[in-house]
């Protein structure tokens, strides 16, 4: 048997022989190899932030099949017997309900010297803030911090405690960044929370804000200080008013009232495309304008489960024993797009390397047919 030392030495001599052959078959499996980890990682990366940030796989939104019959709507209500249903199957961590405004309501005010006008009713979903600040982290003076400490139902926080202002012009309250005269009962109320999602910013910083001259928003926090802090995120919403003639006709003209709001962050538990507020301020105006079976019906019931895997017999359970569905994940979908695009990638870094493992075949066996006669001989010593 030939020494280590020696073997060495003579696999450095056929090597260094043919430098050429060894440059381009070395060149093809880094090539391929690199190329197969690469996409392999930004696959997973991909997956990682899509699927656990965005649209995390565990969580699932419960709603009613839509069902009417000669104009008349009959589609199942979710109440809190349902809800609480769903919290005691096995596999569920946490079932939230949301809760839509049930009345005419829009928006207006004022941004970086701009006026705005917008639809409320529609677009604006109750969460309860246990649920969207829920796993939240970051010391104090973080965007996430913040969202915890303003995000509240501040009404019932301070029932009892709120100080008299008197009209115009003498709506002075204390800490005017928050809190706000309103003048259905001349108290200073504080001013509604409300969150957006960052599929919402995202619309807003690539087409509306260009088409409108307003500037970007970048991290939210910053740009309030810059701006003045929260009072200058804050806009008004008209309880009963509308952008659409006519809608609002069941509400009296005494009845409706306004009440001011700020934004207070961005957060990715916020309705895509609106705004998110405190469940308990829904549930008072729906009570208010729409009566008592519009202050205990909900939208969907948003739960989260133990397992993402538990997403399909969980569907299963819901549609045979609830006659609920689940609305369509968009999650699960970019799960599909993700296992393609990956499968796709590591086909190519597949086809890399077998040329190059067809490369560096080729290239011994020319190596070995060059040298037959010197093989030979060697072989005959």
């Amino acid at each position: 048997m030939m020494p280590l030392g020696k073997l060495g030495r003579v696999l450095v001599k056929n090597t260094l022989r043919s430098p050429r052959h060894f440059v381009l078959s070395s060149f093809g499996i880094v090539i391929g190899i690199a190329s197969f980890v690469f996409f392999l990682a930004l696959s997973m990366g991909v997956r990682s932030v899509v699927l656990g940030k965005i649209f995390p796989l565990e969580v699932v939104e419960v709603v009613p099949p839509q069902v009417s019959f000669a104009t008349v709507d009959l589609t199942k209500k979710l109440d809190d017997a349902v809800v609480q249903t769903i919290r005691d199957h096995d596999g569920v961590k946490e079932a939230v309900p949301r809760m839509s405004l049930a009345f005419p309501a829009s928006g207006y005010g004022t941004f970086d010297g701009k006026a705005l006008g917008f639809e409320v009713a529609g677009f604006t979903d109750g969460m309860d803030p246990s649920f969207v600040t829920a796993g939240s982290k970051g010391g104090v003076g973080t965007l996430e911090q913040k969202v915890i400490d303003l995000f509240k139902d501040w009404e019932t926080i301070e029932a009892g405690k709120h100080v008299a202002c008197g009209p115009p012009p003498d709506e002075l309250c204390p800490d005017s960044d928050r809190y706000y005269c309103d003048q259905s009962d001349h108290l200073c109320h504080h001013r509604v929370p409300a969150l957006v999602s960052p599929m919402l910013l995202e619309l807003y910083n690539g087409g509306f804000a260009k088409s409108h001259g307003l500037p970007p928003i970048g991290q939210l926090e910053a740009f309030m200080v810059e701006r003045g802090g929260l009072s200058r995120m804050r806009f008004t919403i008209g309880l009963g008013e509308t952008m659409v003639p006519g809608s609002n006709a069941g509400i009296s003209e005494g009845k409706r009232r306004n009440v001011e709001g700020f934004l207070v962050g961005i957060h990715p538990k916020a309705a895509r495309l609106g705004l998110t507020l405190p469940i308990q301020y829904i549930q008072r105006w729906n009570r208010e304008f729409a009566g008592d079976e519009a202050a205990s019906s909900y939208k969907s019931v948003m739960v989260t489960l133990e397992d993402k895997d538990d997403a399909a017999p969980f569907h299963d359970w819901v549609q045979r024993s609830l006659g609920l569905r689940l609305e369509d994940s968009t999650g699960e979908r970019f799960a599909i797009a993700i296992l393609v695009v990956t499968l796709l990638f590591f086909l190519i870094s597949l086809v890399i390397v077998s040329i190059s493992a067809v490369n560096i075949a080729h290239n011994f066996f020319m190596q070995v047919s060059e040298r037959r006669r010197e093989i030979g001989v060697l072989r005959a010593v």
